[in-house]
């Protein structure tokens, strides 16, 4: 298990650092096709962006995902306290890798990154029900909870709003 997880982890990581030095490497392929040529300025056009920027956002992202893992991780220690750290930690990357390749929308996130998840760590033979509600608990105190806060205060906001009103005043 081990070796499967370094070899996950070390290509997650050549991933990223292409992506993050895709525009030198995007070059370098342009140059190599005579087709491509004319469209090396649109491609340039692309690595604009400041290095400074760029770290900005791969550092907010990487916390981002710290954050998040550190959440799902958490409920699903609450549901399945006998998984190790280490398969824990593989199937929430694994969970999130798949559930970014497919489009949804946040309402339906848990309908897709639910299922993802209970076929993840089926691989490692723990229980659906208890993958399903660690993956319902993060999605309600992620994006449920907050909405339902948000569209509390915006109806009290309203609903003031319309109190200050007066006919009168046109």
């Amino acid at each position: 298990m081990g070796l499967y997880s370094f070899i996950f982890i070390f290509l997650i990581l050549i991933i990223v650092l292409l992506w993050f030095y895709k525009d030198s490497i995007l070059g370098k392929i342009v140059e190599k096709f005579e087709f491509a040529q004319k469209y090396r300025s649109q491609i340039s056009n692309f690595s604009e962006p400041a290095r400074a920027i760029q770290y900005i956002v791969l550092s907010l992202s990487f916390a981002r995902y710290v954050v998040f893992s550190s959440q799902f991780a958490l409920c699903v220690f609450l549901f399945i306290p006998n998984i190790s750290i280490e398969e824990c930690l593989l199937c929430i990357g694994a969970t999130y890798l798949f559930t970014t390749i497919i489009p949804t929308f946040a309402l339906a996130e848990f309908g897709i990154r639910g299922p993802i998840a209970v076929a993840i760590f089926s691989l490692y033979n723990y229980d659906a029900l208890s993958v399903f509600s660690a993956t319902i608990l993060v999605w309600v105190i992620n994006l449920a909870i907050p909405a339902a806060l948000g569209s509390v205060l915006m109806l009290s906001n309203k609903k003031k709003a319309n109190s200050n009103y007066s006919p009168h005043e046109l």
